[in-house]
């Protein structure tokens, strides 16, 4: 008897346990839902339109990944609210808003496991398809390395609108997509990349540079590529548009290279990384749509891929000069002659005397192009030699 009696109050005990449990949790779980964020829409546009009746967005992000979109509605002065929000850590949120064809996102914030409430605010512009108030506070261009008929190029530019609206620029009948910054690029750029201030999924590239579609608020925007021009002789006239008006431009290269332009002017040595390099700049601010340009010289061989190419159009060159001398003497021969011959005829003193000429005419060019370090030092030798013994059996 005294058994059962323990054996009951065991379980009774265990029951109140998870009584107390289940409740405790589910006072948790109900905690865990009360939180708020609140704010309100701020329009910094003097005069500016109205904020009320605006769809606000509500991203809610779990462990770093998007679960849900709550939405709602300001209110007459622009106020909103997310109320039963999860307090839990590993639970985020963030406001999107889209504001006259321009887009603005808040800060990511979380409540650590506390109720709140959380006050987050977002200011938005009017918006503008003029870029009157856009310039280019500063556009640097760094020419890093010269290799293999290739140079590799950095670029900077910080861009400001000066105004009070957010930049949107105009619609494209096309694509249906804005088009707001342009950057336009030397002839030829490739290997493109986009190092800070643009995304991939909103560039646009054109044979003439590239066209953002991202709006460009009131304030500064740093916007940073990299790129690779061709080149094939040891100068390259480096040649570029300035969309907007430019306070102060900088053209640099490594103090190796030769550098002129007739509208930049020589702002003396600069020391980059330990390397010293030669830097030009403007005299003076210049209106949108100015072209600049500056000449580099005293560039690397071209590499071997561009002389390869060089000497194979050479020897084409030299083989159908050959082929037509061979065929014009050839057409010389009479109709009874061609009827009469069914095997291939030997080759003639003339056919040799020709082919003569081509070969030592190819080692000449070799010899020049090996003097002005166009063919590499371990390629001649093979070339020559070649060459050379095909000279030595004709000859013999």
């Amino acid at each position: 008897m005294a058994k059962d009696h323990k054996k009951l109050g065991l379980l009774l005990g265990s029951c109140l346990i998870l009584i107390l449990c289940a409740g405790d949790l589910a006072a948790q779980t109900k905690d865990s839902a009360k939180g708020l964020i609140k704010g309100a829409i701020t329009n910094k546009t003097p005069a500016g339109g109205e904020v009320k009746n605006e769809e606000i967005i509500l991203q809610v992000n779990k462990d770093g990944s998007e679960i849900e979109k709550l939405s709602t509605q300001t209110n007459s002065s622009g106020g909103f609210e997310f109320e039963n929000l999860s307090t839990d850590r590993d639970y985020s949120y963030y406001l999107s808003l889209n504001y006259q064809g321009g887009e603005y996102l808040s800060d990511t914030v979380s409540f650590d496991d506390q109720p709140g409430p959380i006050i987050l605010n977002l200011t938005v512009y009017d918006s503008t398809a003029s870029d009157e108030k856009v310039k280019i506070e500063m556009d640097h261009i760094i020419i890093r390395k010269a290799e293999e008929g290739s140079l590799l190029v950095g670029e900077t530019l910080v861009f400001n609108n000066t105004g009070d609206k957010t930049y949107i620029g105009e619609k494209n009948d096309s694509s249906g997509n804005n088009e707001t910054l342009k950057i336009s690029l030397p002839g030829g750029f490739h290997d493109l990349e986009y190092v800070q201030g643009l995304m991939s999924c909103c560039v646009k590239p054109t044979k003439e540079g590239i066209i953002d579609s991202m709006d460009l608020k009131p304030g500064r925007k740093t916007v940073a590529i990299r790129y690779r021009l061709n080149y094939s002789s040891k100068s390259y006239l480096f040649s570029r548009i300035l969309d907007y008006k430019t306070t102060a431009f900088y053209f640099v290269v490594p103090e190796v290279f030769k550098v002129s332009s007739d509208n930049l002017i020589l702002e003396g040595p600069l020391e980059l990384g330990g390397k010293t390099y030669v830097a030009l700049g403007l005299e003076k601010e210049m209106p949108p749509r100015s072209k600049i340009t500056a000449k580099i010289s005293g560039l690397p061989s071209p590499g071997w891929k561009f002389t390869q190419v060089a000497i194979i159009g050479l020897i084409s060159f030299f083989v159908v000069i050959g082929f037509t001398y061979t065929l014009v003497r050839k057409n010389k021969v009479t109709k009874d002659q061609v009827s009469s011959k069914r095997t291939k005829s030997p080759r003639t003193k003339e056919d040799l005397e020709a082919e003569k000429k081509t070969l030592f005419s190819l080692i000449a060019y070799l010899d020049d192009q090996f003097e002005v370090k166009e063919i590499p030092e371990h390629l001649h030798p093979e070339m020559r030699i070649a060459y050379k013994e095909k000279l030595v059996k004709i000859i013999e």
